[in-house]
């Protein structure tokens, strides 16, 4: 598991502190905060399978929120650990921001037409299950970002969030 946080030493009270949880790829997420000179913490794990994966992440989000003054929660991508995110937004009262590369809906979309096409029964379970994980987290968040004008109106629309809310 990976923990790192990047803190201005002179940060004015006002600058918000983010943690970031994300099961792959922080570096897509880190690169606009550090451009940004915001402060966060990210969660990350290399655990090889899901369930060690999100408890890895879990575990340690709960215990940096805990210990520091975070102001915002950013995850990266609809999957399990934005599901944990969600529930840990809910708990600790700290706004839920979900980091989308791509149309959720639309990938799962095939995914399920696949699992169908191959009779694969615990592949569609599974699909409709990360499916309805998705609608809660959605639901909790208070904002996203996004690669593409396209995914924001998909967004904007699949989940009724004003346009304002969405950035890129």
């Amino acid at each position: 598991m990976r923990l790192y946080t990047h803190a201005n030493t002179n940060r004015p009270m006002d600058r918000i502190h983010v943690l970031v949880v994300t099961g792959h790829r922080s570096d897509k997420v880190i690169k606009p905060l550090d451009a940004a000179s915001i402060d966060y913490t990210v969660v990350t794990s290399d655990a090889d399978s899901l369930v060690h994966l999100n408890i890895e992440l879990a575990r340690k989000a709960i215990s940096v929120l805990a210990e520091a003054n975070i102001d915002l929660i950013l995850t990266d991508h609809a999957d399990i650990s934005a599901f944990v995110s969600a529930i840990l937004s809910v708990r600790h009262r700290v706004p839920l921001v979900v980091r989308l590369g791509g149309n959720i809906w639309q990938i799962n979309e095939k995914k399920v037409a696949e699992a169908r096409r191959d009779r694969d029964f615990i592949k569609y379970a599974f699909i409709q299950l990360l499916r309805t994980l998705n609608r809660l987290t959605f639901a909790q968040a208070s904002g996203y970002i996004v690669v593409s004008t396209e995914l924001k109106g998909t967004i904007v629309s699949r989940t009724g969030i004003a346009e304002s809310m969405v950035q890129m």
